[in-house]
């Protein structure tokens, strides 16, 4: 993962969650893939100020 200037923006969007899908992929508990999800949703929604 590289988190580097995109077309003039200092983070973008599409790496945002890039760790925490990262971690999706290698969690294989059903309640720590749950957990992992909600946080990036709430994230993603934290992130672009929808609430």
């Amino acid at each position: 993962m590289e988190w580097t200037k995109l077309h003039g923006e200092r983070y973008h969007p599409k790496f945002l969650t890039a760790g925490i899908d990262e971690a999706l992929a290698k969690t294989t508990d059903p309640l720590h893939v749950k957990i992992l999800k909600n946080f990036r949703r709430h994230y993603i929604l934290e992130v672009t100020g929808n609430r």
